[in-house]
C-alpha cells in the first residue's frame, strides 16, 4: 500500500476528503497530515479521523532539516499540498524528486504565483471576466505554480458569478476530482518503476551529461539546438535541446520565457553562458530517447 502525506494550512477540506477517499483502500493510504499554522483547523479533522498531525515553523521546515527528517521516516510515496501556502523549499524537493504534488485554483498558467491562492485567484478571474476557470494539479517545481501539469478541469464562470460562487465551482472539482488523480498517480507507479529499470540513464543524468559536453561548444553550434528540427535528429525529441534568451534577462523573464514555450520543460540549472545570450538546458526525456542520447554522448566524447 502506498503511503500519502498532505500538507494544508488551513480548514483541510482537501485533507479530510482525501483521507477519507483512502480509508481502507488498497491504493494507498494518508498517514500523515503536516501544516505550518498549529490553529489551523486541518489539525482537528486529521485527529478526528485517527491519522498523525504535526505542526511545525519556518525554521524547522526551509532553515533546517526538521520537517525533512520527519519526512524520511514517513517514508512517503506521494507528497499532496492540499491549500499548502508556503513556497516548497528545494532540499526537501531534490530528497523526494517527482513525488510532491499541488492543487490550484485556477487553470495555470493564468492566476499562478506567489500570492495568487483562494479568494484571491477568484477575485482576479471575476474582475478579468473570464468565461471559465477551474483546478490544475500539478508537480511541484523550485517556484511557484510552474511544475509540470498533471490534470486540469473546468467550470463555467456565469456574468452573474461572484468570487464565493466561483470558490463554491472549484470547491466541487476539487472534491471530485483530486483523489481520483491522485489514486492514478500511486497506480502508475509501480510502472514507472519498472520502466526505470529499464533505463540507461535517468532524466537528471541526461541533463548532466548533456551538460557536460555542450559548456565546450562554441555559440554557434550551441544556436543549432535552438532549432526543433535539429535536435530531433540527434535526439528524436518533439522540441528544441535548449531555449535561448539574453543574458540581460531577469528570472521572471527567464521563467516567462519558459512557460511560453513549453511550461517547466527547460531548466537554467544548467544554463550556459555565450556572448551576449544565455541557453536553458530541455528537461523532458523518456525511455525512447536513452539510445539517441548515449549515442550522441559517445559520439562527443571521443
Amino acid at each position: 500500500m502506498k503511503r500519502i502525506v498532505i500538507f494544508a494550512s488551513g480548514s483541510g477540506t482537501n485533507a479530510e476528503n482525501l483521507i477519507k477517499f483512502f480509508h481502507n483502500r488498497e491504493t494507498g493510504s494518508v498517514i500523515q497530515v503536516l501544516t505550518n499554522n498549529p490553529r489551523a483547523k486541518v489539525l482537528e479533522r486529521a485527529k478526528n479521523l485517527n491519522v498523525s498531525a504535526l505542526s511545525f515553523n519556518r525554521i524547522a521546515f526551509s532553515q533546517t532539516d526538521d520537517v525533512l527528517n520527519i519526512l524520511k521516516a514517513s517514508k512517503p510515496d506521494l507528497i499532496v499540498l492540499a491549500g499548502f501556502l508556503w513556497k516548497f523549499p528545494e532540499h526537501i524537493l531534490n530528497a523526494f524528486p517527482n513525488k510532491v504534488i499541488n492543487i490550484h485554483p485556477a487553470l495555470l498558467p493564468k492566476y499562478g504565483g506567489k500570492g495568487m491562492y483562494g479568494h484571491f485567484v477568484h477575485e482576479a478571474v471575476i474582475n478579468n471576466k473570464e468565461a471559465e476557470t477551474g483546478i490544475t494539479i500539478h508537480f511541484v517545481n523550485e517556484h511557484y505554480d510552474e511544475g509540470a501539469i498533471i490534470f486540469q478541469a473546468k467550470c463555467i464562470v456565469e456574468p452573474t458569478d461572484t468570487a464565493d460562487d466561483v470558490a463554491a465551482k472549484i470547491h466541487e472539482l476539487e472534491m471530485e476530482h483530486f483523489p481520483i488523480i491522485i489514486e492514478d498517480l500511486l497506480k502508475m507507479t509501480e510502472t514507472k518503476t519498472k520502466l526505470k529499470m529499464d533505463r540507461i540513464y535517468s532524466n537528471s543524468e541526461i541533463q548532466k551529461k548533456i551538460y557536460n559536453v555542450l559548456k565546450n561548444f562554441s555559440e554557434s553550434e550551441l544556436n543549432k539546438f535552438c532549432d526543433k528540427e535539429y535536435s530531433k535528429q540527434h535526439f528524436k525529441t518533439s522540441f528544441p535541446l535548449l531555449l535561448r534568451t539574453f543574458r540581460s534577462s531577469t528570472i521572471d523573464e527567464k521563467r516567462e520565457l519558459v512557460k511560453r514555450n513549453g511550461l517547466n520543460r527547460w531548466t537554467w540549472k544548467y544554463s550556459i553562458e555565450r556572448g551576449d545570450f544565455v541557453y536553458a538546458l530541455s528537461t523532458q526525456w523518456y525511455s525512447k530517447n536513452d539510445h539517441y542520447v548515449k549515442e550522441w554522448l559517445t559520439k562527443n566524447n571521443p
